[in-house]
């Protein structure tokens, strides 16, 4: 029985890519968070080389993790990430765009209590309401 259902499970090659591809993004996604300025790409790309240089080439994920991209254990994910991290380029947060965001949020807000306030609004929408409740 227990051969038979080896032979049903699906083939999980597919989902060993989507884990790595998981990984890869993690990482960057880290990498962007820990980096504010060029210094900290610069440091963060550094202590990645040595990392990677002190690595031992039979890794087991079992006993050996020290990063998620390290069980990958190819040289050229490590060396994907110190490229992107030394051609650095800081996020844009502006102030501006989310002061805009906030007010078009607030003005919408007002703009709904305004309408929803309304006798009349209220006396169209309860009748509609018991319209399609007496269906």
């Amino acid at each position: 029985m227990a051969r038979f259902a080896a032979y049903l499970r699906p083939s999980f090659k597919f989902f060993d890519e989507i884990v790595q591809m998981r990984r890869r993004f993690t990482e960057y996604a880290a990498d962007s968070e820990a980096v504010n300025d060029e210094n900290a790409a610069l440091n963060l790309a550094a202590a990645l080389v040595h990392l990677a240089r002190h690595v031992p080439t039979n890794i087991d994920t079992a006993s050996f993790c020290i990063s998620s991209a390290i069980p990958d254990a190819s040289v050229s994910v490590i060396a994907a990430r110190v490229e992107r991290l030394l051609h650095f380029n800081p996020r844009a947060h502006s102030p501006r765009t989310q002061v805009l965001a906030a007010s078009f949020l607030v003005l919408t807000l007002f703009l709904l209590i305004a309408i929803a306030s309304q006798t009349a609004v209220q006396t169209v929408c309860y009748r509609t309401f018991e319209r399609v409740v007496s269906l």
